[in-house]
Parts: structure tokens; sequence; C-alpha cells
């Protein structure tokens, strides 16, 4: 029976969704590159949703349900979007921290001439 080596990752971090960006990342996905896009992606949706809002309060079209409306899915949104960042920030981390096959396969090589 193997055992996995899977780190242990903090509760608010989804496994799935740590897997999938490592997947990601596996088939020649830049991490960084997404990490940015996704922190802009929330700031234009952040900025869009304030702005209408905004906009329906200055022209008196607004009332309690659209401000509650606006408040809800700002609640909503960024709940999703800051656990599907913090599931891609850990698995950038899990990238940078873990070591590559060349430097393990380096370590084992200078092992063996220092045994010889």
């Amino acid at each position: 029976m193997s055992t996995q080596n899977q780190p242990t990752r903090p509760w608010l971090c989804s496994d799935r969704l740590v897997d999938a960006y490592l997947a990601r990342a596996q088939d020649g996905d830049d991490l960084r590159v997404l990490k940015t896009v996704r922190a802009i992606e929330s700031l234009i949706v952040n900025a869009g949703i304030i702005a209408v809002t905004s906009l329906a309060i200055y022209f008196g079209e607004a009332n309690a349900y659209v401000v509650l409306a606006a408040i809800v899915t700002l609640g909503l949104l960024n709940g999703v979007l800051a656990a599907d960042y913090r599931a891609l920030a850990r698995a950038l981390a899990e990238l940078t921290d873990a070591p590559s096959s060349d430097d393990e396969t380096s370590e084992t090589d200078s092992q063996n001439n220092q045994e010889d």
C-alpha cells in the first residue's frame, strides 16, 4: 500500500481547488500570471457592481432591495473569489517550495559520488 506525500494544507484551502491548480501547472500554465489575472478580475467585478449600485442610488432608482442585493452579491462573490485566490496562492506556494526532479537527481548523484 503506497501513501502519497500530500502536504498539510490550512483548513481554509480547498484540497480539490489546490490540486486542480497544481494539475494546471503541470500542464504548462503559469500560475503567477493566473494569480495576477484573478486579482484583476476581482477588482473589475467589484468595481462594476459598486458602480451600477452607485448609479442606481444616484438616479433615485434604488430602494432597500437594490442596496441589499448589491451587498449580498458583493459578499457572496468576494467569498468565492477569495476561496479561489487562496487555493491558487497555496498551489503556487507548494510549487515554489517543492524541489524539482532535477534537484532530487543531482542530490542523489552527489551523494553517490561522495560514497565512492
